[in-house]
Order: C-alpha cells, then structure tokens, then sequence
C-alpha cells in the first residue's frame, strides 16, 4: 500500500487508530498528516501485528516541514506506534523537527512500544 499527500484526521479504533496492519505487508506513507487519531486499547497510529511467521516493512517519509504526526494517543501502550510484529521494519526518514508532537500512551511506550 502506498499512501501520499493524504491528511487523516480524528481517527479511532480498538487498535491502530490508523492503521492497522497484520501479517505480511509493505506500506508506504509519504508526506502524510495524521491529527487526533487515538484508540481505545494499543497503538494511537498504528498497529502491527504477526500471526502468522511473516515480513513487512512500513516506510514513513517526510521530505516537507509540515506537521506530519500530532495529537496521537492510547489508552494502553505505544501512543503513537504498537509493535508486535518481529519480521517487521519500520523506517521513519526525515521525521523531524516539529514533525512528531503530543503523543501518550496510558501505560507503556509514549511513542514506541515494541
């Protein structure tokens, strides 16, 4: 999956408030904003999981100044990422500055929980 130039805003969900991903996949998050995305259990962005023995890899770049990630949060653990995935690879690329703001979680893991 490949996602450009999108803006998500006021998200939810149990878990991965906006995405969730499970098992094998290759997602591709360019120049991308996502505002008050929460969930009530883990992972205010997202959500990976592996059920199953499998690989993936999930790509965040933002070659812009824009705010790409704020007001993200969970109930429970990773406000902004939930990972529980082994095979999985997360690149974040150029996320930086004012990018990454006002994440929680209201147990472990403020942005990451792996």
């Amino acid at each position: 999956m490949n996602v450009k130039n999108s803006l998500f805003d006021g998200n939810q969900g149990f878990d991965g408030g906006t995405f969730y991903i499970e098992n094998q996949a290759t997602v591709t998050l360019e120049t991308i904003q996502v505002k008050n995305s929460l969930t009530v259990n883990n992972g205010g962005m997202l959500y990976a999981l592996m059920t199953s023995a499998s690989t993936g890899t999930v790509t965040i770049t933002n070659p812009t100044s824009i705010q790409t990630i704020s007001t993200i949060s969970s109930k429970n653990d990773g406000g902004g990422f939930y990972i529980n995935h082994p095979g999985l690879e997360i690149y974040l690329v150029k996320v930086i500055g004012d990018s990454v703001q006002t994440i929680g979680a209201g147990s472990r893991g403020g942005v990451f929980f792996v």
